[in-house]
């Protein structure tokens, strides 16, 4: 039976993919290679390469918008510390370049790779993300309490346009009404890590930086869907929000 949970269905569908090409498989010696990805975000390189609807894209477009994040995404440590958390989160050239690569080897079995960024261990978390927010100049007010920080974010996604409550995280806002686990468990991507260890696109699965999330905010700006930060439009570069 399919949990109520975020996007349930959507990997219940991806579980029968996988079943039918186990079978495909065994009846027929068809080679398969499985990738089980994750967040996929923007291009490195080319501008406004960005998948608008996907739940991070929103997120950010709605942190701008409403300049409202709570004080942590994540559940927080004994005694009340912020958790140190790891969002999971790669480059779409590079899982591209992955998987194009990794399944240029010819082979009569089926290969599986789960394409994760494993760097659990490196501290960049959606709280993170949101210092980056800051950093490329655009003001956000942390709220400490959970409940109360969704309650001002839907209020003020709510008073938005159509076409920007279209675009933010309204049609997703159940995802962040509870805090995440800081450390949840995760997949063992090692056969992958190990695939990417011989390609071009290697030799390691790269980190997220606070350049590339500068950048999608500026594949945001040229897309129309965010007003150029403060310091910019004091500049002489301004541009207005999209409605």
């Amino acid at each position: 039976m399919l949990s109520d949970g975020y996007a349930a269905g959507y990997g219940a569908s991806k579980w029968a993919d996988e079943a039918l090409l186990h079978d495909a498989h065994k009846r027929f010696a068809l080679p398969v290679n499985v990738y089980r990805g994750d967040m996929m975000l923007a291009h490195r390189r080319y501008k406004g390469q960005i998948n608008v609807p996907d739940m991070f894209t929103r997120l950010l477009y709605s942190i701008i918008l409403t300049g409202l994040a709570p004080d942590s995404f994540y559940e927080r440590e004994p005694g009340g510390r912020k958790a140190i958390a790891h969002y999971d989160g790669l480059p779409v050239d590079f899982i591209a370049a992955a998987i194009v690569g990794s399944s240029s080897s010819p082979h009569r079995s089926i290969k599986t790779y789960n394409v994760l960024n494993h760097h659990v261990d490196d501290g960049v978390s959606l709280d993170t993300v949101v210092d980056w927010i800051e950093s490329a100049g655009y003001a956000v007010e942390r709220v400490r309490d959970q409940v109360e920080w969704v309650k001002r974010f839907e209020t003020k996604l709510s008073t938005l346009s159509e076409q920007q409550r279209q675009h933010s995280s309204l049609v997703a806002l159940g995802a962040w009404r509870q805090p995440h686990p800081a450390h949840p468990p995760q997949d063992d991507s090692s056969h992958f890590v190990a695939a990417v260890k011989e390609l071009g696109c290697g030799p390691e699965v790269p980190h997220i930086t606070e350049q590339f999330i500068h950048k999608y905010l500026g594949d945001m700006r040229s897309l129309g869907l965010i007003h150029e930060p403060t310091a910019l439009r004091g500049a002489g570069g301004g541009r207005s929000a999209a409605a």
